[in-house]
């Protein structure tokens, strides 16, 4: 939501983030403004939402999938690190991936 001129504007859909899933974890960074980055079970969805009133248009993303047959449990993000842990059948895996390298496929 945007408050402009005293009235709410719903700007859900530039924000880049997938909105009809669960999130485990969303957070933004200090170390790249305006990016934020959102873990839910099927993916990781690195964003820079352009969400001014006046200019709306299309945000900037990239995604990470998990391996086929996987999904993501658990999320925590610090600084620019996602440590996430996939579980598929029998096997339970914990990842660690680096934001910024994501971040950087994006500016």
């Amino acid at each position: 939501m945007n408050v402009s001129q005293g009235e709410l504007h719903d700007i859900s859909e530039y924000s880049g983030l997938d909105l009809d899933v669960s999130s485990l974890c969303v957070v933004s960074f200090s170390s790249a403004p305006g990016f934020v980055v959102q873990i839910h079970r099927l993916e990781i969805v690195v964003s820079k939402p352009n969400v001014e009133l006046e200019a709306m248009v299309e945000n900037t993303s990239s995604r990470w999938t998990p391996p086929e047959n996987t999904v993501i449990d658990v999320a925590a993000v610090y600084d620019s690190i996602a440590v996430i842990a996939l579980s598929a059948i029998n096997v339970n895996v914990i990842i660690l991936l680096r934001l910024i390298s994501i971040i950087s496929q994006i500016m």
